[in-house]
């Protein structure tokens, strides 16, 4: 089981406020399609079924040495009790990793926190 980091507030936000906030962020999108993914060892296809406020961040990767970018988007943050959801990783500790910027830009733009399960805040 992961470790989970929040955005959240005293006063719950709500799901047309969560919507508002993605919408002016550039690089961000609500996405509430159900997240498909294959199992390596079987072949077999999970599927999970999107929920309302769910967020993909965009990610650009330059390619064929740096002449040319590749973009794609990845269901990063989940919405739901009044807050955004995620799990920890390591890249949230890299200032330049897109799913940390959206975390930044949507906690700034809700007047939130970022806080880990502990209770720790972040300062991003």
């Amino acid at each position: 089981m992961g470790y989970s980091i929040y955005i959240e507030r005293e006063s719950e936000i709500s799901l047309e406020e969560w919507r508002d906030a993605a919408n002016r962020i550039e690089g961000v999108r609500i996405d509430e399609s159900p997240l498909e993914m294959k199992n390596p060892k079987t072949g077999e296809v999970i599927k999970i079924e999107g929920s309302e406020g769910d967020i993909a961040v965009r990610f650009l990767e330059k390619i064929m040495l740096g002449f040319k970018k590749n973009e794609f988007w990845q269901k990063a943050i989940s919405f739901s009790n009044g807050r955004g959801q995620l799990n920890y990783h390591e890249n949230l500790e890299n200032s330049k990793d897109p799913i940390r910027k959206a975390l930044s830009s949507l906690a700034s733009e809700l007047s939130a926190t970022i806080r880990g399960e502990e209770g720790e805040e972040y300062d991003w």
